[in-house]
């Protein structure tokens, strides 16, 4: 679990050093396995509010997602809602981390297709998973094809 105090050391890390952070905001929140209600914002806009009020510049965006499997439709309902908590607590648009996303698992044409209208005013990087060399947790081959990728 992350802790305000240690978020403090990363703001202020990056203050010193210059640096800008991509964070990850959990799209699950409030949603049960493989039920597509409305994704459970409060936590999300604390968080966001709280580093707002730092005033710091280091996260350079917020990507909400993570491998999620739910309609283009409800998941781009999530993206606007982040929009607006990013809108509201940085009126500024110089200084408004990005919107990023929806970091799916794989490349899926049908599913961009539907999802990238819906959100083309909203999110400002697009992002999906590729595992070249086969999925991490279970692979029993993952040891030998990074030692032999060329």
């Amino acid at each position: 679990c992350l802790t305000m105090t240690r978020w403090d050391s990363f703001l202020n890390l990056c203050k010193s050093t210059g640096c800008q952070l991509v964070f990850g905001i959990n799209a699950k929140n409030g949603r049960s396995p493989g039920n597509a209600t409305d994704w459970d914002t409060d936590n999300a806009r604390a968080f966001i509010r709280y580093t707002a009020k730092k005033g710091s510049n280091a996260v350079w965006g917020f990507e909400l997602g993570n491998e999620l499997k739910y309609n283009p439709q409800t998941f781009a309902d999530s993206y606007h809602k982040l929009g607006r908590m990013l809108e509201e607590e940085y009126p500024e648009p110089d200084t408004r981390p990005r919107v990023i996303g929806p970091d799916q698992e794989h490349w899926s044409d049908n599913f961009f297709a539907q999802f990238l209208p819906l959100v083309r005013n909203v999110l400002d990087v697009v992002t999906w998973h590729r595992y070249p060399l086969g999925e991490g947790y279970g692979n029993p081959n993952l040891t030998s094809n990074i030692m032999t990728a060329g």
